[in-house]
């Protein structure tokens, strides 16, 4: 409601005055020689200061054009009507005049005001080509039609007596003309983003509705026909400007209220950078709490300060926070990584009292032959025996798998402390085999029954060849030579 209450009207004031003098000079004084082109004159002045009017006012390129192009059509229809009853009355001339004053003029201006209602709101930038173009189509088709109605008679039919009559194609140009009407003002009414402009649609609409019923009974009931002119001239001009005053068509007008009642520190200035209006608030130089921004406008530029002071204090909250989630998330880490530590430990601890248990007979018979046996063979064995599994422990542990490389490492490390007069040798199957992972209980229990084997024998053999093989599970074949006899093992 405050567009209605703060919008000053003194520039459609004049344009009224205007259209009673230009329709009484057309009205009262046509017959007069002085006053025979002033009306034209009046309302060609008229349409150029409402086109320049709005190009100030208006700041879409697109919806500029729209009403430049209406415009021109208004003026042009006052040209033409200027020609017709004035210029060519009386001659052929004047026929075609007729046909275009409806075919061009009238016909075009109003799809230009569609164009311009559906214009609005729409970026510059964006496509300038939509749906609502293809009307142009049906408008062209019309126009053509009544252009050469000479020919075919679709829009007049003339009798040999002079008069003529209607025919169809003059009911679907008014058809086409109440279409072009309302879809324009349904668009303007969708188009509109404030509610007040929504609440005051009955303003334009009831100045059409007006304009419009003066039309047909100036054409129907008064039978003065030119005067229907400066009407369809009063009905665009009077409506459109209606249409901006309620706010249904953006403008760049309004500053003074705006300045008046914006807290934010903003100045308007002109293209020599010269103050022309500015808020209460003061503008300030750009520093850590404050920018300035500016943009340029139409005849000059727009100014205002955008207090960040909020912004800093919640970048410098965001800091803190960030700086005491990432000391929680050391801290969190640090305990993650003791955690883990301590399960490492406890993991290392059971793996090595399991060692601790499995070759603590080891350790036994070692500890006995030192003491009382002295079997220094015997000692080497277990030793080796001790470490080996213990090896192996751990890369079960690990992975909890061993390849058949480890076990041949194993058995060749045991035979390495036999007497050196003994004929050994082990060999692995393959290297495909060597590198193959079997369960850890496969290998360390195979290992177990060959350190039996080799306990219960290793004083008579003077001979021992190892093969490493495997099918499902590794084996070894022993062969052996013990008091003076060959023989030969499988070990599962």
């Amino acid at each position: 409601m405050g567009i209605i209450k703060n919008r000053s009207f003194r520039r459609e004031i004049i344009y009224l005055l205007l259209f009673a003098l230009g329709g009484a000079c057309s009205l009262l004084l046509e017959d007069t020689f002085p006053f025979l082109f002033l009306s034209y004159f009046i309302y060609i002045g008229i349409i150029l200061m409402w086109m320049n009017d709005v190009r100030n006012k208006v700041v879409s390129r697109k919806t500029n054009l729209y009403f430049t192009l209406s415009g021109f059509c208004l003026i042009g229809l006052q040209l033409v009507r200027l020609c017709k009853y004035q210029l060519f009355a009386g001659f052929e001339t004047a026929t075609y005049l007729m046909y275009s004053v409806p075919a061009d003029f009238v016909i075009l201006t109003l799809f230009f005001m569609l164009m311009l209602s559906v214009s609005i709101g729409e970026p510059d930038d964006g496509k300038w080509l939509n749906k609502y173009h293809l009307i142009f189509i049906p408008v062209f088709i019309v126009s053509v039609v009544m252009w050469t109605n000479e020919i075919h008679h679709l829009f007049y039919i003339h009798a040999e007596d002079g008069t003529w009559h209607r025919n169809v194609f003059y009911f679907v140009y008014y058809v086409l003309v109440i279409f072009m009407i309302s879809l324009a003002l349904i668009t303007f009414y969708r188009k509109c983003s404030v509610w007040p402009g929504k609440h005051y649609f009955w303003i334009p609409l009831s100045i059409c509705a007006v304009l419009w019923g003066l039309i047909i009974m100036a054409m129907t009931l008064f039978r003065t026909v030119y005067m229907w002119y400066d009407l369809f001239v009063g009905v665009i001009i009077f409506a459109t400007e209606s249409c901006i005053a309620i706010g249904m068509i953006p403008t760049c007008s309004g500053y003074d209220m705006l300045f008046d009642r914006c807290s934010l520190a903003m100045e308007l200035r002109d293209k020599n950078d010269v103050v022309y209006q500015n808020t209460s608030v003061e503008l300030r130089e750009q520093d850590e709490n404050t920018l300035r921004h500016s943009m340029e406008i139409r005849g000059g530029s727009i100014v205002w300060n955008e207090d960040i002071s909020q912004i800093n204090e919640l970048y410098e909250s965001i800091s803190k926070t960030l700086t005491s989630l990432k000391e929680n998330r050391d801290i969190i880490l640090a305990e993650k990584e003791m955690e883990k530590r301590s399960e490492e430990y406890t993991l290392k601890s059971a793996i090595y009292d399991d060692i601790s248990k499995s070759v603590n007979r080891k350790i036994e018979i070692i500890r006995e032959e030192i003491e009382g046996g002295k079997d220094l063979k015997k000692i080497m064995i277990c030793g080796v025996y001790i470490k080996r599994k213990a090896n192996l422990m751990l890369v079960a542990a690990d992975k909890g798998e061993i390849s058949a490389g480890e076990l041949f490492l194993s058995v060749k490390d045991t035979l390495t402390y036999i007497d050196d007069d003994i004929d050994k040798k082990v060999v692995i199957k393959s290297k495909d085999l060597e590198a193959r992972n079997f369960p850890a209980p496969y290998i360390m229990g195979l290992f177990d029954r060959y350190d039996k084997f080799l306990n219960d024998r290793y004083k008579d053999l003077t001979r021992i060849r190892i093969t490493i093989d495997a099918d499902d599970r590794p084996f070894l074949i022993m062969d052996i030579k013990a008091k003076g006899e060959d023989k030969r093992f499988v070990i599962h």
